[in-house]
This record gives structure tokens, sequence and C-alpha cells, in this order.
């Protein structure tokens, strides 16, 4: 019984679009496959369920919008324009959302 073809998921463009916050709905419908077998895939392929692999990968993204917003205020006026260009991130962690002030990021 020869079945489907197994799906070829690209991991590097997964993280890519996990970093800009989108969806498994969304990721799984670029790939052209359905979210059960980038759940599934995400375990046999990577070692690790698709909810943690997510998680990393969002973090990952937020720092570098951290780190963006940080460099481009240092260059453009200080920790005062930084608080004007973006007075709170609201990030999640624990899937809990969470607010941190870029004043507390500057003095870190």
């Amino acid at each position: 019984m020869a079945g489907r073809p197994k799906a070829v998921i690209d991991w590097k463009t997964v993280g890519e679009c996990l970093k800009a916050h989108c969806s498994a709905v969304g990721i799984a419908s670029k790939l052209g496959v359905s979210t059960d077998t980038l759940y599934l895939r995400c375990r046999q392929d990577n070692n690790i369920d698709f909810t943690t692999f997510s998680e990393q990968k969002k973090a990952e993204g937020v720092v570098l919008i951290e780190e963006s917003i940080y460099k481009d205020a240092l260059t453009k006026g200080g920790t005062d324009r930084m608080q004007k260009l973006q007075p709170d991130i609201t990030i999640e962690r624990n899937g809990q959302p969470y607010r941190k002030n870029i004043k507390e990021t500057a003095a870190a």
C-alpha cells in the first residue's frame, strides 16, 4: 500500500513564520499540509512538540523586535525616544500576557 507521499516541511521556514507570530493554521496552509501533520511531524522531525517549538520561536521573534527598537532608539535620541516609539511591549510568557516597560529594557 503506497499511500500519500511524505510532506516536505522546511523547518527553517516554519521557524521564521513563528518568529513573525504566524499561527499554526496559517503556516500549515502555506506549506500545504494540515495542522495535524504539522504537529505530528514536529514531534517526529524535531523531537519536540509543536507548542513548545512555537513558543521558543515566537520568543526569539520578540527579542528581535525589542533589539531592533532599542538599537533604533539609541541611534535616534536615546531611551526617551524609545519610550515614545513603543511605550510597552506585550508578549506572552507561558501562555499569559506579559507587559514589559521599555525603560526597564533599556536599563537592563
